[in-house]
């Protein structure tokens, strides 16, 4: 298996690497900087001298066009959060989430747009054009997310990324594989992300009422899915706060492992929850 990964150095596409390598897969990965990871010591683990690291814009698709034609799989990793920097303290974080409440331009659109939404659409539509043939097993998976941001991340965030996700299932020849994880965590390369996965997993437990409170979330998650485009955003945002109190959060390897294992199965496709990628990580 030759796989190109998307973010390779990034915070999930690194483990996702480190992953593909340790099954005896080749493994490229495109970034902006096209710089091998390192942790955040600065140390280069053994496992990045196994990878090919290549530079490339997402949005340019002649910067890695050659890198997909050459993969049998591809895994894209890219995506914000907020539309501006939010690592600057307090003050930082407070004016990054001012910054994407605030409308995007009419013509051009803003960051959630152009990262989370057009840079995996240009991408799969690379893919998808490489492709010898719409009868070999040809996977795409895409790192998107469950709805349980809302409303302290705007609504563009989720929408954004529900986009790309009908693009890319849209795509002939292209088996397509959207992974919804909620917050991901690292003890070690990203320690602080511990804290809110604590609390999440701690919300999980205190609302887990058995089997009936399940199929309740299920059936919300149904009509969700039905509402039409006039719902009002309070009804949105119930939603996703009623989805955050029964989505756990999951270790960033559990993703990789997931999304692998989506890859290896060509019997699997189409959006995949938190308890779906869990499965599948741990089937072995």
């Amino acid at each position: 298996m030759r796989l190109a990964i998307i973010g390779g150095n990034g915070f999930l596409g690194s483990a996702i690497t480190k992953a593909a390598v340790g099954r005896g897969w080749q493994v490229s990965s495109v970034s902006q900087s096209g710089r091998p990871y390192a942790s955040p010591s600065g140390h280069a683990p053994k496992w990045t001298s196994r990878v090919e690291w290549h530079r490339g814009h997402v949005l340019d698709a002649e910067t890695y066009r050659e890198v997909i034609a050459e993969s049998d799989a591809v895994v894209h990793t890219p995506g914000i959060l907020l539309e501006s920097d939010y690592k600057g303290g307090v003050m930082g974080a407070l004016n990054a989430l001012w910054h994407s409440h605030q409308p995007p331009n009419p013509l051009s659109g803003g960051q959630y747009e152009r990262v989370n939404r057009d840079a995996a659409m240009t991408v799969s539509g690379v893919f998808q054009k490489t492709r010898s043939g719409s009868s070999v097993d040809n996977p795409f998976v895409y790192v998107s997310a469950a709805d349980v941001f809302r409303p302290l991340i705007p609504a563009r965030y989720i929408s954004t990324k529900r986009e790309a996700e009908e693009w890319i299932a849209g795509l002939d020849g292209v088996r397509a594989v959207s992974l919804r994880p909620g917050l991901m965590y690292h003890p070690h390369t990203r320690p602080l992300s511990t804290i809110p996965a604590t609390l999440i997993d701690g919300l999980n437990h205190l609302t887990r009422c058995g089997e009936a409170n399940a199929k309740s979330i299920q059936h919300t998650q149904h009509m969700h899915s039905s509402q039409s485009s006039q719902s009002s955003q309070s009804s949105q945002s119930s939603y996703s706060i009623l989805n955050l109190l029964h989505t756990n959060a999951l270790h960033i390897d559990t993703v990789a492992n997931g999304a692998l294992e989506a890859i290896a199965d060509s019997s699997v496709r189409g959006a995949l929850s938190v308890e779906a990628i869990k499965a599948l990580a741990w089937k072995n």
